[in-house]
């Protein structure tokens, strides 16, 4: 699973990636402040898209404890960050 925070194009992206490879699950925690249409693309694209908190930060915050839950929990995800490639 592959989980990640956006206002929009980073989500894009990641969802468009994920979507082409099999059976790759995609979370994008949005906040707020999203706009309704950029929510109805993510998950016309498959994305599960939670809206969580008034700013970016606030929605990062949720997708990395997301994350940190997922690994305690022995499941598998990785977090994309929207602004880091490493």
């Amino acid at each position: 699973k592959v989980i990640s925070s956006s206002g929009g194009n980073a989500g894009l992206a990641v969802t468009t990636v994920a979507r082409n490879i099999p059976q790759m699950d995609v979370s994008v925690i949005v906040p707020e402040t999203t706009k309704p249409l950029v929510v109805e693309k993510l998950r016309s694209l498959g994305a599960e898209v939670t809206i969580h908190g008034k700013n970016w930060n606030e929605a990062d915050a949720l997708a990395r404890q997301w994350v940190d839950d997922a690994k305690k929990s022995g499941g598998g995800a990785v977090y994309v960050s929207p602004y880091d490639n490493p």
